[in-house]
């Protein structure tokens, strides 16, 4: 079963945030990366959940290489105009709200990444959930996926494979958050920006949930069943299966999918 944990972190102010680069420039220039990513990318072709883009990222110049899919559907960009210049320009449409969060989450990434031994690096996948404008001057959920990755000799990175999705048929509320997916030990870290403490609590509120009925919605997304969360919490499964009713009534979902769908929408998970 998977296991979750969640995390709060500080936000970054955009001013402040300081690309990480790093790699092996020499390493870098005899890859031809787009050739590397190619299974990755017809990965996506084939099972991508919404319209999406993606970018290959220098990390060694903090540039894009090239990018492709449906940027100029999902952007305010031509490709011509994002290669060979700072991969921050593709967020510059990001939503105020979100923007000095994904700086946050980022440097949480390349710093926990940094720190794996090598042979642990591939193990991790990492998502995180933001608004961008679109060009109907819309801002928009998407997901955006640190998809891939090559590596030099030491373990840095030199070449990053990023894929956006629109999501926003699946979500349309809440904030901006990022998961930590450990594929090897089927664990997940999620990780939120501590200013979305207060909007938690207000949600919770004004929808009459408990703090333990929260406790228990937790419990749910993360995949646990009743009697798990029963043994996690010290109650019974009869008070649990009253919790678990009580919630779907206060969410107005008819499943458990549905449950967690409406949470997320919401911004309580």
């Amino acid at each position: 079963m998977e296991k979750t944990k969640t995390l709060l972190l500080d936000v970054i102010d955009p001013a402040e945030f300081t690309p990480a680069l790093g790699g092996n420039k020499i390493a870098a220039g005899q890859i031809i990366p787009e050739d590397v990513f190619a299974a990755s990318l017809s990965y996506y072709n084939k099972f991508a959940v919404g319209r999406y883009f993606w970018f290959i990222a220098d990390t060694t110049t903090g540039t894009t290489k090239k990018t492709g899919g449906k940027v100029e559907e999902m952007m305010f960009f031509s490709e011509n105009e994002i290669i060979d210049v700072s991969s921050q320009i593709l967020f510059r449409n990001t939503h105020p709200e979100d923007l000095p969060k994904m700086f946050a989450f980022s440097s949480y990434w390349y710093s926990f990444l940094s720190k794996l031994p090598i042979e642990q690096k591939e193990n991790f996948r990492t998502t995180i959930y933001l608004r961008l404008l679109n060009p109907q001057q819309t801002y928009y959920w998407v997901m955006v996926q640190f998809a891939d990755h090559i590596f030099d000799k030491d373990g840095m990175v030199i070449y990053g494979l990023t894929v956006i999705t629109d999501i926003s048929h699946i979500k349309t509320n809440g904030v901006a958050m990022m998961t930590v997916f450990d594929a090897k030990n089927q664990s997940c870290q999620h990780l939120y920006c501590k200013k979305d403490n207060s909007l938690t609590k207000k949600t919770a509120k004004n929808l009459k949930i408990t703090h333990r009925q929260l406790q228990v919605l937790k419990l749910i997304s993360a995949g646990y069943s009743s009697k798990q969360i029963a043994s996690e919490l010290s109650l019974s499964v009869k008070t649990i299966g009253n919790h678990r009713q009580n919630l779907l009534s206060r969410m107005s979902a008819a499943s458990t999918a549905e449950l967690v769908a409406n949470s997320i929408k919401t911004g309580l998970i």
